[in-house]
């Protein structure tokens, strides 16, 4: 409760990860690790999970080729076949993120800033992790799916979805620091 004639705001403060994956203890320097993975956050391809992609292979695939142009790692990022501490130590590595909305995301807590993050959104049910994603530092790019909501399945335009990763991807490339 907030007493009478008292304000407050809700500022975004730079985090520091309250858990660290090497091993290291929090306020001393952890190792740095090569920045030079590419992410796609799959949801399944079976289609039992909400917000599932019919097309994601294809998606997926486009997503690969183009970072492996770019000289980038691509692996495939889910709770089905990663542990956790693989899954934080993949998102600190992450140069490129790509994920339909989903709870998988909240692993970019744990990504460096200047990690550029592609999120798919069900246009129906419109909220995003854009606000947490800024306050960390990261480049957000939000991508629509036109009529969707959070209960089916969906296909994504593989046109749209290629001009969008190719600019996320181009500009993330064109930082000097990885």
């Amino acid at each position: 409760m907030i007493a009478k004639g008292f304000s407050c705001k809700i500022i975004y403060v730079r985090r520091t990860p309250p858990l660290f994956v090497d091993g290291s203890i929090p306020g001393h320097t952890r190792p740095p690790l090569p920045r030079n993975l590419c992410l796609w956050g799959s949801r399944g391809v079976n289609g039992d999970c909400p917000r599932c992609l019919e097309n994601e292979v294809r998606l997926s695939q486009i997503v690969q080729s183009l970072c492996e142009e770019k000289g980038l790692e691509f692996k495939v990022f889910s709770v089905r076949n990663t542990s956790f501490d693989e899954r934080l130590t993949m998102v600190r590595r992450a140069r490129f993120i790509v994920a339909v909305h989903g709870g998988l995301n909240f692993h970019f807590y744990w990504a460096e800033p200047t990690t550029t993050f592609v999120e798919i959104v069900m246009e129906l049910a419109a909220h995003s992790l854009a606000p947490a994603s800024l306050s960390l530092g990261l480049y957000y790019w939000y991508l629509p799916v036109p009529g969707a909501d959070h209960y089916t399945k969906h296909i994504i335009v593989p046109e749209t979805f290629f001009n969008v990763t190719v600019a996320a991807l181009d500009e993330q490339m064109a930082l000097t620091a990885p």
